[in-house]
């Protein structure tokens, strides 16, 4: 409906003041950590177009990628997860400590990273991250009621455990290359190892939870069988063996690979035709947020999808071998899928602002992914056809990509509106 009543909106907001001191600090440092993400990565564009001094682009990629994944991830997940089930999780002064040492140590990685790359002191504040994600897990896992578990619960239990095991390629990395040292084929495969239970586990799962919690909330309750489960978990493992064809392409493991493919389509197939089923049911505060939740649905189909084109060893090839199809490809998890499928959830909630500003922030923020994304995929399929490069293509992908920051920037700023209009009720 897209004529929304206004002080229905505020009366929302309101209603949420009593946990919004903790929500609005939190996704305001998230946010603050999402723009600081989107500004290196935009300076990691002008560096193919431009001059910038004092800066090593190696760094800045370290830098981007660890506080996008650890920070502005880590963040709306884990804030998602807190906000949705606060009922069962009820972490109280445990938030406190997980923002307070998360924000620490982002912010010791954007300076360390930029500064050193790969370094005693980032690795220390990564260490650091890790601890505070344990922290947060085992609170998370001490919480959940035991016995037969609703799928919103299973789903977090998993994103869990996947955090979790996801950290044993983080940890690797230090001994494997004081061992083997960083061109060994093993570092290569931890540092995928970590990448890859993080998006594919963690996150998908964190947000699937908040997803299916949505739906528990307006009373759309789903219960899928066992074997899909077994099919979806067994799914995750199987999928990381892509990461360690490169040194070893073999038969076998591009057999392994293709059976992930196929059992997280079927497992996904079953999973999103129910969620999307109950979906049409609910009645959203505007339709511009539903558009969001659509284009966060419909980027985690479009990964599944592609991923099914995995079962031929030649399109696995080259999905890892053009570098603008690993990179478009990461930017649709963590943009498209995980990024506007929570957020459209805490707006309908009225977590987030939903105030006009907010509204043009997110479409433009929505505007710099679409666009990214098609030129992304469409030099890849260039230099897939040997065709070259599009003209102008680093000119265009650095305007586009600069529609990402200021859309962050846009939506950060709504948050003082909305604080003002709650102030004036």
């Amino acid at each position: 409906m897209e004529k929304t009543d206004f002080s229905q909106v505020k009366a929302d907001a309101e209603k949420n003041h009593h946990l919004s001191f903790h929500s609005r600090k939190w996704f305001i440092i998230a946010f603050s950590i999402f723009l600081a993400a989107g500004i290196i990565g935009l300076t990691m564009r002008y560096v193919f177009i431009g001059t910038v001094p004092l800066l090593n682009y190696r760094n800045l990629l370290h830098a981007h990628s660890h506080i996008a994944l650890m920070g502005w991830g880590f963040m709306l997940v884990s804030g998602g997860i807190i906000y949705f089930f606060r009922n069962v999780l009820a972490l109280g002064k445990a938030i406190n400590h997980i923002l307070f040492f998360n924000t620490l140590s982002v912010i010791g990685m954007t300076i360390t990273f930029i500064l050193q790359g790969y370094a005693f002191e980032s690795i220390a504040f990564s260490t650091l991250h890790l601890i505070i994600g344990f922290y947060f897990g085992i609170n998370v896992l001490r919480k959940l009621k035991p016995g037969k578990s609703k799928t919103a619960q299973r789903f977090l239990k998993w994103s869990v455990i996947w955090y979790m095991l996801s950290s044993l390629g983080l940890l690797a990395i230090g001994p494997i290359s004081a061992q083997l040292g960083p061109l060994h084929p093993m570092y290569t495969a931890s540092i995928q190892f970590f990448i890859h239970f993080q998006f594919n586990g963690w996150f998908i799962f964190g947000a699937m939870a908040i997803l299916f919690k949505f739906l528990e909330n307006c009373g759309q309750s789903h219960h899928f069988s066992k074997p899909v489960w077994i099919l979806l978990i067994a799914s995750v493992p199987l999928t990381y063996i892509l990461s360690v064809t490169p040194s070893a392409p073999r038969d076998e493991l591009f057999m392994l690979i293709a059976m992930g493919v196929v059992f997280q389509g079927i497992a996904f197939a079953v999973i999103l035709f129910n969620a999307i089923k109950s979906l049409k049911g609910i009645r959203f505060k505007f339709q511009w947020i539903r558009t969001l939740l659509i284009l966060g649905i419909g980027s985690l189909i479009a990964k599944v999808a592609m991923q099914l084109t995995f079962v031929s060893p030649s399109i696995a090839v080259v999905s890892y071998s053009i570098n603008n199809f690993v990179i478009g490809f990461i930017h649709l998890i963590m943009l498209g899928s995980i990024t506007f499928t929570i957020s459209s959830l805490l707006l309908q909630e009225a977590v987030f602002p939903i105030n006009k500003m907010g509204k043009f922030g997110w479409m433009i923020l929505a505007l710099g992914f679409v666009t990214t994304e098609i030129i992304l995929f469409g030099q890849g399929w260039f230099f897939w056809r040997n065709l070259g490069f599009i003209s102008g293509y680093y000119e265009v992908l650095f305007g586009a990509s600069a529609f990402l920051p200021v859309g962050i920037a846009i939506i950060l700023m709504s948050f003082k509106k909305q604080e003002s209009a709650v102030k004036t009720i």
